[in-house]
This record gives C-alpha cells, structure tokens and sequence, in this order.
C-alpha cells in the first residue's frame, strides 16, 4: 500500500493543493483532523497542504483556531514558502486509512 501512496505523492498532477497564509503577526496553529496534529503557523507566512484526498472542509472557531478535516484520509503534506521556495515542514503522506 505505501508504494501506492509513495507514487501519487511523486505525481503532483494528481493531487489536491489547498494554499492558504498566516497574515497575522503573531503564530496561530492549525488542527488537522482525523490525524490529530497541531501545526503551529509562523506569522507571514505561506502555506499549503498537499494531499490525495479530495474531500476536506474548514471549521473556524471564536478563538480564531482552524480545523482542517480530512474526510477520508489522515495523508497530507503541508509546505512553506520561505523566500521564492516552498519547504516540506511537516509530512503524513504515508499515515492512510
């Protein structure tokens, strides 16, 4: 199974890209769900999470926190832009159900 997941992973066309940025100045931290994970998100950054799920949704609360639901995998990877490039700096990609 995880060569199957290693070869999406390796084909960028496939997947779901899912941009978004912390504009704020200060850290904020995003949930993700069902992998139980908090990241927390430097100020002006840049991010995106990359994943062969296709089914996600966003909840925000009143504490200005973010759950990100992947609905049927735990799989993900979430890049940072750091200048003109984007970084890997957290990857779940082989965690599935």
């Amino acid at each position: 199974m995880s060569d199957l997941f290693k070869r999406l992973y390796e084909n960028p066309d496939i997947l779901v890209n899912i941009a978004f940025s912390n504009k704020t100045k200060k850290k904020i931290f995003i949930w993700v769900e069902p992998t139980c994970v908090s990241i927390d998100l430097d100020a002006n950054t840049e991010y995106k999470i990359v994943s062969h799920e296709r089914y996600f949704s966003m909840d925000f609360n009143e504490d200005n926190n973010i759950v990100f639901w992947l609905e049927y995998s735990f799989g993900f990877q979430l890049y940072k832009r750091i200048g003109a490039d984007w970084t890997l700096d957290y990857d779940c990609s082989e965690i599935n159900l």
